[in-house]
């Protein structure tokens, strides 16, 4: 069903076209919500707190709201409140699982330091450009998929992403061939 007429009819009270609408947003947006919490459990709970609003304020949905855009900048919204309240700043947490390894010690200590720096690289992007950046070199989303839930179009999403790519480029270029290797999704961070 298109989201137009599913926005119609979770507005009239249709719990079975809300149902559906959860069914097709709700992984999405748990993926999107831990790149913010890094917490599963915490994830699913902003996600599923942003259903309960949007049912309870079902009747003043705009039949012509592009629903996608509203469920992701709302999981955005509702991700970076929970973050301010708790100032949850622990890299350190958040780098466990990079850089695992069968090889060699030396080996594992380098990809766990490339790691490292490219995560910390990308943690100094403007959230903005950061947001997009990890959507869609962590999540695979296509710029104009990115366009969509930013409410921006896709020249803004190819202009913050050259300058994403350009700023790391410079801030790496010591690390440049692993980094190529992290960019194209052998290393994904789990915290981004």
């Amino acid at each position: 069903m298109e989201d137009d007429k599913l926005i119609k009819k979770v507005r009239a009270g249709d719990d079975r076209a809300f149902e559906e609408l959860f069914k097709l947003y709700c992984r999405p947006l748990v993926r999107f919500a831990l790149r913010f919490v890094r917490d599963t459990e915490t994830a699913e709970g902003i996600v599923q707190d942003v259903f309960i609003r949007v049912w309870r304020n079902r009747s003043r949905l705009d039949p012509g709201l592009k629903i996608r855009a509203y469920l992701y900048q709302a999981v955005k919204n509702q991700s970076l409140q929970h973050l301010r309240h708790l100032k949850i700043v622990n890299r350190d947490q958040s780098m466990q699982g990079w850089g695992k390894t069968d090889g060699s010690p030396e080996k594992e200590v380098e990809e766990r330091e490339t790691a490292r720096a490219v995560y910390e690289a990308v943690s100094e992007l403007p959230p903005h450009r950061r947001l997009i950046f990890c959507l869609s070199k962590y999540d695979h989303y296509t710029y104009a998929e990115i366009a969509e839930i930013q409410n921006i179009s896709v020249k803004t999403v190819e202009t913050q992403m050259g300058r994403a790519l350009k700023f790391l480029r410079n801030r790496l270029s010591h690390l440049l061939s692993l980094l190529l290797i992290v960019l194209s999704g052998c290393i994904s961070p789990p915290g981004l």
